[in-house]
């Protein structure tokens, strides 16, 4: 199952790549697509993606990426869980049980296709918790 939190991961790696979220008009059959400028803030999300995410959690049938077909209330369901890409390392939802699809991630048809070399998406780094696992990894590598 997909944790809310993988999802939010899942959210802000597209929206880094320039992906819209479209809400669904409840009655009206149209659309409200918005783009995310800022998502990362320093060390933590910036609060244009927060206040997006909580309009995602708040309506989450109504919530997809521009083009998608899967509403977020599919991702959030137990039978779905938000791994790597086997291509791309992106995180992309696929069914947690049987073979999963090499294709169903959306790096396959991008244009211009991403470059694994590039700049990819990252979650907030919490910079003082990050320095300390190097740290702590190379005092233990040390020889003595």
């Amino acid at each position: 199952m997909a944790s809310a939190i993988r999802v939010k991961e899942y959210l802000s790696q597209w929206l880094q790549l320039g992906q819209n979220i479209c809400f669904d008009a409840p009655s009206s059959g149209s659309q409200q697509c918005l783009p995310c400028r800022r998502v990362i803030a320093g060390e933590r999300y910036s609060a244009e993606f927060e206040e997006l995410w909580q309009k995602v959690l708040d309506a989450p049938h109504r919530a997809h990426f521009a083009g998608g077909e899967d509403s977020f209330a599919y991702l959030l369901r137990p039978e779905v869980e938000v791994a790597p890409c086997p291509r791309c390392d992106l995180l992309t939802p696929c069914k947690s049980l049987g073979v999963r699809d090499a294709t169903a991630c959306p790096c396959e048809g991008r244009v211009p296709p991403l470059d694994p070399n590039g700049l990819m998406p990252r979650s907030p780094v919490q910079t003082r918790t990050h320095l300390s696992r190097i740290c702590q990894h190379l005092s233990a590598n040390q020889a003595p």
